[in-house]
């Protein structure tokens, strides 16, 4: 049996804007994307998200995975991953895992558009359309691995 790398957790960063915004010079990224207006109706309008400004500055969403095989020998399960939304909208990622090392940046991608079109969804139903249309996931970047190695 050869060795295996298994990817346990990960967590990924990346920015959700308009369209329009994709060429934001370094100062103009440090402004919010959201305003505060659209803010709390992604809190209060997204699907499994907890806003509470007085504990964290962020939204918390939480978006969960069909089931996957954890082993050949085990059952499978549901993940969840957590993503936390901040006004200036970067969005941190973690909780993703469970596929080989050659395709966690492409689960990761998969799951930051999921993000995305959450946070389009809760924004229209919250009024927001026009900026709901023009929202785009930017700059996924890996930022922590946890991983184990079976040996035979």
């Amino acid at each position: 049996m050869p060795e295996q790398l298994a990817i346990i957790n990960s967590t990924a960063t990346f920015a959700v804007w308009p369209l329009n915004g994709n060429n934001r010079s370094p100062s103009q990224q440090q402004q919010q994307c959201f305003s505060l207006a659209q803010f709390l109706a992604l809190a209060r309008n997204g699907v499994c998200t907890e806003y509470a400004p007085h504990r964290f500055h962020a939204i918390i969403m939480r978006v969960r995975s069909g089931p996957r095989q954890q082993s050949a020998t085990t059952t499978t399960t549901t993940t969840t991953t957590t993503a936390l939304i901040f006004r200036s909208g970067r969005v941190v990622l973690t909780g993703i895992g469970g596929v080989p090392p050659n395709q966690i940046h492409a689960q990761c991608a998969k799951q930051a558009k999921r993000v995305c079109r959450r946070v389009g969804a809760a924004l229209k139903w919250g009024g927001f359309p026009a900026l709901a249309l023009s929202l785009s996931v930017n700059g996924v970047e890996m930022r922590n691995l946890v991983t184990t190695l079976h040996l035979p």
